[in-house]
């Protein structure tokens, strides 16, 4: 049972619910012959004295669903027209990292300058809801033609990204 989440001035998405330790009551267990289990787990009859909580699950804001990759994954967006605005990601690279990179969106090349292999920029590592891309050579983000983001992720996943 939970109530009614709650969204957060940051973004964040609290849901409060009633939580239970174990599946049934203690007498089920003895009765079905169950307690083997429990014993294995090392679970003690006095656990089942406190057998529910109220918990909070908090969920990152833009986080339901995210692409990731494990030792090796890429995602190449539709092309798109980017006018100057900055390029933003949502995204866990706690344990790896992730490179954005900008190709052409009519051939799916990669623009010199913007190309992850020869020009390696530093990647993203860590865990932010609104990062900010910066590439290895400064530029204005202006592009004559549609483009489309290649991410390479490794080790991470990406929730989000979005340009303003």
């Amino acid at each position: 049972m939970s109530g009614p989440p709650v969204v957060r001035d940051d973004g964040e998405i609290w849901c409060y619910y009633n939580a239970l330790r174990f599946g049934s009551v203690r007498e089920n267990y003895v009765n079905f012959r169950k307690t083997g289990e429990l014993r294995r787990l090392g679970i003690k009859p006095e656990h089942f004295e406190d057998a529910g909580a109220l918990s909070l699950a908090i969920l990152r804001p833009d986080g339901f669903v995210s692409a990731d990759g494990e030792a090796c994954g890429s995602i190449t967006t539709k092309p798109f027209d980017l006018r100057g605005e900055d390029i933003f990601i949502n995204a866990d690279a706690s344990w790896g990292e992730i490179y954005v990179e900008i190709a052409d969106g009519e051939t799916g090349k990669a623009i010199p300058g913007f190309w992850v292999p020869a020009e390696k920029p530093a990647p993203f590592k860590g865990d932010s809801t609104s990062h900010k891309v910066a590439f290895k050579n400064p530029h204005d983000l202006v592009f004559d033609k549609p483009v489309c983001l290649r991410f390479y992720i490794y080790e991470a996943s990406l929730y989000s990204f979005w340009i303003e």
